[in-house]
């Protein structure tokens, strides 16, 4: 969750960051919008008019790029697990106190097993 979480700030901020890159914001205004998105929607409100919606909608897209790009990320590792799963053999539980894998525990007629000590009939 974690990794999820970090793709969608950083692609936030990187795409923020590109977008504000030709203005002088003020340090404390720029960390303000670079911190969440409500900070930047509410910078939007303050500064109003055409450039507050300007600002607005692109804290809006970039907030949705970073949930698009760790979404996305999720559902690989969830696909990524469900295909381990799926193709990892089943093994039967040990016993208790045993080194050795358990015996089969059907054979057919006339087969024989392998033991440490050679074959079993």
């Amino acid at each position: 969750m974690a990794v999820i979480g970090s793709l969608l700030a950083t692609r936030y901020q990187d795409h923020i960051t590109i977008a504000l890159a030709p203005y002088h914001l003020p340090p404390a205004v720029l960390t303000t919008i670079l911190g969440s998105v409500g900070g930047a929607l509410g910078v939007a409100v303050h500064v109003g008019g055409p450039l507050g919606a300007a600002l607005a909608h692109l804290a809006r897209s970039a907030f949705i790029s970073g949930m698009d790009l760790g979404l996305a990320t999720g559902a690989i590792a969830a696909a990524g697990g469900l295909l381990a799963l799926a193709a990892l053999p089943a093994r039967p539980a040990r016993p208790a106190g045993t080194s050795q894998p358990p015996a089969p525990s059907r054979r057919e007629p006339g087969s024989a097993a392998l033991t440490s000590n050679g074959p079993r009939q």
